[in-house]
């Protein structure tokens, strides 16, 4: 037997799941098959996003020093925000293509699927530098194109394109200079039997320079630690997986690539959808809420199915980390209001907000009698026949406390009201049901009293 005061194992270890358990639930609200649904609905989202239009990428290597750095730190490697619909959406998980869209251009940062069957990183960056049907030569640190040299763009760091690191430039001048002009070609066929790697762009054969069809050389800026084009070979257009558009992260790093915050449309992406996020958020926990309906508690007034706003500044802003509200108001009798449940309420449903009519204010007289809830002299509704009075309540007649109230649905429900907890405190009132604004052809506005248009 453990010692009085001290924890077995088994207790430490079911304290430690409780925690894990709470934490979690913390970041993903109520295990309920709604929540779950509602996971279900914005990891497809955002799978489709990823699919279809953009995808964050991490740069894996310094190959693309110094225009991305590439690091396994989340605070030092480059991230990437990619254009994944520019060349044309994609059968997930494969190299087929839908439909296409784009080309390349000369010069893209481009996010492909490596050619190499065991490569360790099945998707690499690098800049595209040879088009389809060109002619590729390096030599002396530039690329030559259809026999001319390509002059860097300014956006582009100095780089001096290498022959990879099995042979260096001086190398194989002094190799060629031991054959005469009219056996380079047979030259260059022993240098293909001797070269274990990096022969693309650097033999002038048709197999290692001239590009085929729908294909691409790719090269890294890092040219002297690159493992590129000049080592894989051609990159076909179906590997592409989009081009890389801006830098996100980290911030001191932020850049963009393709000018996009120059026109309204990224200045729109880059500030309008962060402004619309966080006045949404703002929104949500001071002014609208929105809200659907899974069961009716008023049916004179709401369906199930109704998604409702929920005005969160009926009753006054309520203050961040508080129960105080700025520019309080009181309730009125008879508005449809949300609240959350009482803690003292057991909710095996996991009912988030629910719904019901405010009925009596603080100081109403409230009395039931005959089956029949009546508060000031009106009757207001009925006490349900799975609860006989003298349950309902234990006095007759009773007078709502100060910063309390009365909430009621309609009785055959059975949802969690006054009925079941008595008074709700005032800190437990969300705000009033505005409008119904979905579905369309219910869009109506809800008014007090049990009136609705």
């Amino acid at each position: 037997m453990a010692a009085k005061g001290k924890q077995t194992k088994g207790e430490s270890q079911g304290e430690a799941l409780d925690f894990l358990v709470g934490f979690i639930k913390a970041f993903t609200g109520p295990w309920t098959w709604d929540n779950f649904k509602s996971w279900v609905k914005l990891i497809a989202l955002v799978l489709t996003v990823w699919w279809l239009f953009v995808q964050p990428f991490r740069i894996p290597s310094g190959s693309m020093e110094p225009t991305l750095h590439g690091d396994p730190g989340f605070f030092v490697g480059d991230r990437v925000f990619v254009n994944k619909l520019i060349y044309g959406p994609r059968v997930p998980f494969t190299n087929i293509r839908i439909f296409k869209l784009g080309e390349p251009k000369r010069w893209d940062i481009v996010v492909f699927r490596s050619v190499e069957p065991e490569s360790p990183n099945k998707v690499l960056i690098k800049r595209v530098v040879g088009l389809p049907g060109e002619r590729v030569h390096i030599d002396h640190g530039k690329v030559y194109i259809n026999g001319k040299a390509l002059e860097l763009p300014d956006s582009m760091p100095d780089v001096y394109y290498t022959l990879g690191p099995y042979l260096s430039q001086e190398e194989l001048d002094q190799f060629l200079r031991s054959y005469p002009e009219q056996e380079r070609g047979r030259a260059y066929e022993i240098l293909d039997k001797q070269l274990p790697a990096y022969k693309y762009g650097i033999i002038p054969t048709d197999q290692y320079s001239l590009i085929p069809p729908g294909n691409y050389l790719m090269l890294g800026d890092n040219s002297e630690r690159s493992q590129d084009g000049r080592f894989f070979g051609w990159v076909p257009h179906d590997h592409l997986l989009g081009r890389a558009s801006c830098v996100w992260w980290p911030i001191k790093n932020r850049r963009d690539f393709t000018g996009f915050t120059k026109t309204w449309w990224g200045m729109l992406l880059i500030a309008g959808i962060p402004i619309l996020l966080v006045a949404y958020e703002l929104s949500r926990s001071f002014f609208m809420l929105p809200w659907r309906i899974k069961r009716t508690p008023l049916k004179a007034l709401l369906r199930d199915g109704d998604h409702v706003w929920i005005n969160r500044a009926a009753f006054g802003w309520r203050l961040p980390f508080s129960n105080s509200r700025v520019g309080k108001k009181l309730p009125k009798r008879g508005s449809v209001v949300a609240y959350t449940l009482p803690d003292s309420t057991r909710n095996d449903e996991q009912i988030e907000v629910a719904f019901g009519r405010l009925v009596a204010l603080p100081g109403d007289a409230v009395k039931v009698e005959d089956g029949t809830v009546i508060v000031e002299g009106q009757r207001v509704g009925e006490t349900g026949s799975a609860k006989s009075d003298a349950e309902w309540t234990t006095k007759k007649k009773s007078t709502v406390p100060d910063n309390q109230y009365l909430v009621l649905t309609d009785a055959d429900t059975k949802l969690p009201d006054g009925r079941v907890f008595g008074w709700l405190p005032e800190d437990c009132l969300v705000g009033t049901v505005s409008i119904v604004w979905w579905p369309p052809q219910r869009a109506r506005k809800v008014r007090d009293h049990g009136n609705a248009t």
